[in-house]
């Protein structure tokens, strides 16, 4: 039997949630957006809250890369995400994470679900006013 290998980024075994999490987090930094949209459900929910242009409730992986993650790097071209600590309770994932651009840095907590081994929801509660002070206008 010959196996093959659809991304050298993702592994050919099984992760646990907390590992796809970070997995997630690992790809989005690298910019390796089509192996992040294999860890996605076809219709995983994505929710980033704030007034600007990347911020809204988006439904599958074509939506959330065109309306938020291309958005967001046109925002914030020099953002950084870096996870912090993550733990698990009761199925679901909690994030803290560290936002910076420049100067500029807050601690934000994002929570995920999966649903088998797929990102199945993701929900941002960020320092909304601090996140605006970053966007290039």
């Amino acid at each position: 039997m010959k196996l093959r290998n659809l991304s050298k980024n993702i592994t050919p075994f099984p992760m646990t949630s907390l590992e796809t999490v970070e997995k997630a987090y690992e790809l989005f930094g690298k910019g390796d957006i089509d192996s992040l949209r294999l860890l996605m459900d076809d219709e995983i929910s994505f929710i980033t809250y704030g007034d600007y242009s990347h911020a809204g409730s988006y439904v599958g992986p074509d939506e959330v890369i065109e309306k938020n993650f291309s958005v967001l790097a046109q925002n914030i071209p020099t953002l950084s995400i870096t996870p912090t600590r993550l733990w698990e309770s009761e199925g679901t994932i909690f994030v803290r994470v560290e936002l910076t651009d420049g100067e500029l840095k807050t601690d934000s907590i994002h929570v995920w679900t999966l649903e088998g081994e797929k990102l199945k929801t993701f929900e941002a509660f960020e320092d909304t006013q601090t996140v605006a002070k970053m966007i290039k206008a």
